[in-house]
C-alpha cells in the first residue's frame, strides 16, 4: 500500500473530519498515549480505561489473531480499537477511533453514569460539556469507518461480521455467574464448571447453524434464561438489547458461511439485518428482526446442504438471483453473469435445480415477501417494492395463489397458510 500506516490513517482522520468530529488514538502495547487529536485526552481516556478494566483486563491477549474490537459502555459511549502486527504476528500499536454516540442520551442518563466517577460539581460540569461536543452516528457507518482503519493498518477488507465484540466476551464472563441449579440444557451436565458453561452454549449454537439444524430455535431460547433481565428496564435497554442482537447477527453469518453459504451472500444479509436493527424503535421490533435474521440463515444454510450437488456456476447463479430480487431479474443479464449463452443457461439450470429460472425467482421472491410479511413492520407496498413487483395487484394475486390468503391476512395469521 502506498504511505506508511500512519499517513494512511492521518488521511483517514482528515477526510472524515470533513464531515464529523471524530477522534483517533495511538497506544503502545503498553497502553501509553503515543498521539491524538483529542484536545482532552486525560478526561476522555477515564472512560475508555474503565472499559478496559471491565471488559478485557489484557486488551493484547488475543490480539495477534483478532479483527477490530467494538467497545461500548453505559453511558452510551462507542469505541473501536484496532492493531497494528510486527511480522511475528505480535502487536506494535492500538488504534482506537472514537468515542461516540449511536443515539442521543437524556440528560438524566449521563448524570447517572458520571455518578460512578465521583466528581465534584465543576468537574462533572465540564465532562457535560465534553460529552455534548461528541459526535452522534450510526453503528453502521460508524463500522464503517472501522473498516476503512482496519484498511489503512492491514490492507485487508473485512465486512461488519468481522468485528469482536467487547461486550460479548464480557457476556462469556458474567453468565456463568448467573446460572442457577434450575436451569439446565440437555447434553451438558449440570455440574460443568460456569467457566466452561456459555463456550458450550456458543459452540452449539455455531454447530447447529452450521448443520442448518431448525432447532436452532428451540435451543438459543435456553440462552434467554441465563441472562439477567434488569439490563431490560435501563433507561439504555433499547440500546444494549441493539448490540446484543447484532452481536447474534456476526456469529449467525460466520457459522453460516462454514455452512456452505456463499460469503457474499452471508455479508450482504448481515449488512442488512445490522442496518434492520439499527431502525427498530422498540424492543419487539427488535426481537421481530433476530427471529426473521436467524430464520434465514437457517433456510439458506439448509439449501446449501441440499443443493450440494449443484455446479458452481448454476450456484452462482442462485446466489446472484437472491441478492437482486428487487431488480428485474432478465435472462441475458444471468447468462452474461455466468458467462453461458442463454439457451445454455436455462437448460442446465433446469437439470440441476429442476424447476426453471423463471419459477425459481418467483419463489425466492415469495419466500422473502414471506418472512418480511411475518417478521417486520414494513407496509405490504413496500415489501411488494422490496421483491420486485411493480403492480401490487399482481403481488397480491400471486401471493394468494401461494399462500391461500391476501399478504394483510398472512400476517394476521403469523405466517400460518391457510
Amino acid at each position: 500500500m502506498v504511505g506508511t500506516t500512519a499517513e494512511r490513517l492521518e488521511l483517514l482522520q482528515t477526510l472524515i473530519g470533513c464531515r464529523h468530529n471524530m477522534y483517533f488514538w495511538t497506544y503502545t502495547p503498553g497502553l501509553q498515549l503515543c498521539a491524538t487529536n483529542c484536545p482532552y485526552p486525560n478526561e476522555l481516556q477515564t472512560f475508555f480505561f474503565m472499559e478496559l478494566n471491565d471488559y478485557s483486563p489484557d486488551i493484547w491477549k488475543n490480539a495477534p489473531a483478532t479483527y477490530p474490537m467494538i467497545f461500548h459502555n453505559a453511558l452510551g459511549l462507542t469505541w473501536i480499537c484496532d492493531f497494528e502486527k510486527d511480522d511475528a504476528g505480535q502487536p506494535l500499536y492500538a488504534y482506537v477511533i472514537g468515542p461516540v454516540f449511536y443515539e442521543k442520551i437524556t440528560d438524566n442518563g449521563i448524570e447517572q453514569a458520571l455518578i460512578q466517577l465521583r466528581l465534584s460539581a465543576p468537574v462533572k460540569q465540564a465532562f457535560l460539556d465534553l460529552l455534548y461536543e461528541l459526535p452522534i452516528l450510526q453503528i453502521d457507518r460508524f463500522m464503517e469507518f472501522g473498516l476503512m482503519m482496519h484498511y489503512c493498518i492491514t490492507g485487508e477488507k473485512i465486512s461488519f461480521s468481522d468485528y469482536r465484540y467487547a461486550s460479548a466476551e464480557k457476556m462469556q464472563r458474567e453468565i456463568p455467574e448467573r446460572i442457577t441449579g434450575g436451569i439446565t440444557v440437555e447434553g451438558i451436565p449440570e455440574g460443568t464448571t460456569p467457566a466452561d458453561y456459555s463456550w458450550i452454549m456458543e459452540q452449539r449454537l455455531q454447530q447447529m447453524m452450521e448443520e442448518g439444524d431448525m432447532e436452532y430455535k428451540a435451543f438459543s431460547s435456553k440462552m434467554v434464561e441465563l441472562l439477567n433481565p434488569s439490563f431490560l428496564m435501563s433507561e439504555n435497554s433499547l440500546r444494549m438489547t441493539k448490540n446484543t442482537v447484532i452481536i447474534h447477527v456476526a456469529l449467525c453469518t460466520r457459522s453460516a458461511i462454514r455452512g456452505g453459504l456463499s460469503p457474499e451472500i452471508a455479508h450482504t444479509l448481515s449488512d442488512q439485518y445490522i442496518n434492520s436493527i439499527e431502525g427498530c424503535a422498540t424492543l419487539l421490533d427488535i426481537m421481530d428482526v433476530n427471529s426473521a435474521m436467524v430464520d434465514d440463515f437457517l433456510r439458506r444454510v439448509n439449501q446449501c446442504h441440499a443443493r450440494s450437488d449443484i455446479s458452481p456456476q448454476i450456484m452462482k447463479c442462485c446466489n446472484y438471483i437472491q441478492l437482486h430480487l428487487k431488480e428485474k431479474l432478465q435472462m441475458k443479464t444471468l447468462a452474461q453473469y455466468v458467462n453461458y449463452s442463454e439457451t445454455h443457461l436455462a437448460k442446465k439450470f433446469k437439470a440441476e435445480v429442476g424447476v426453471p429460472i423463471k419459477q425459481y425467482i418467483l419463489k425466492c421472491r415469495m419466500e422473502q415477501a414471506k418472512r418480511l410479511i411475518v417478521y417486520t413492520n414494513i407496509s405490504i407496498q413496500d415489501i411488494c417494492e422490496e421483491v420486485g413487483f411493480a403492480s401490487p395487484s399482481y403481488f397480491g394475486e400471486l401471493f394468494r395463489q401461494e399462500t391461500g390468503m391476501s399478504p394483510m391476512e398472512y400476517r394476521c395469521s403469523g405466517g400460518k397458510e391457510s
